[in-house]
C-alpha cells in the first residue's frame, strides 16, 4: 500500500480493493453517518453478517427476491447499531449515498424489512445464537486458560435505589 498512487491524498481513509475510499466535506451528496464507513471495514474484515445471513432460511420464491437474507441482515444491523431502532427508518435513508455504498445498491424498502424481521422464528434465532457462540468459542483457539466468572451473589439495594426492582438471583 505504501506505493499505492492515492495514499498522499489526505482524505483517503481506507482502500477497498484498487478503489480508495475518502472523504469530502464539500461533496453535494453527504451521510451523517459517517461511522458505517467503520461497520463495513468490519464487516469485510470478518464476514460476520455474511456468514449469518447464509444461515436464515429463505422459502420465499426465487422469481421475486430482489434482495438477499443477507443484504436485509446487513441492512438491518448497520442501521440498529448507527441507531435507527425502527424499519421505518428506512424512508429517511434511502437516498444515503454511503448506505447505498456500503450496501451495493438500494436499499431493501420498510415493508421488506418488517417482513424479514417477522420472518424470523425460534429455530432461526437459535440457529444464530449458536453460529455466534461458535465463532467466539474459535476465537479462544490457542488460549491456555479460559477463566468462566460466574458470580450467584445477590446485590441488595435500599431504600428507593433506581432498578431496585431486578434480584440478580433471578437474572
Amino acid at each position: 500500500m505504501k506505493n499505492h498512487p492515492d495514499l498522499k491524498a489526505k482524505n483517503t481513509l481506507f482502500y477497498r480493493g484498487n478503489q480508495s475510499i475518502s472523504v469530502d466535506f464539500s461533496a453535494t451528496e453527504i451521510s451523517s453517518d459517517g461511522s458505517l464507513i467503520l461497520l463495513e471495514k468490519l464487516e469485510r474484515d470478518n464476514k460476520l453478517l455474511s456468514h449469518f445471513g447464509k444461515l436464515l432460511p429463505d422459502d420465499r420464491n426465487p422469481k421475486y427476491i430482489t434482495y438477499s437474507r443477507e443484504h436485509q441482515l446487513k441492512q438491518r444491523v448497520f442501521m440498529l447499531m448507527l441507531g435507527y431502532e425502527d424499519a421505518n427508518d428506512v424512508i429517511h435513508l434511502q437516498n444515503d449515498p454511503l448506505f447505498k455504498d456500503v450496501l451495493q445498491g438500494d436499499l431493501a424498502s420498510q415493508s421488506t424489512i418488517s417482513r424479514f424481521e417477522n420472518s424470523l422464528d425460534i429455530a432461526s434465532i437459535f440457529k444464530l445464537s449458536y453460529a455466534w457462540i461458535d465463532h467466539y468459542v474459535s476465537s479462544l483457539k490457542g488460549r491456555n486458560k479460559v477463566i468462566i466468572d460466574i458470580d450467584a451473589r445477590d446485590d441488595s439495594t435500599y431504600g428507593t435505589q433506581q432498578l431496585s426492582m431486578f434480584n440478580g438471583v433471578l437474572w
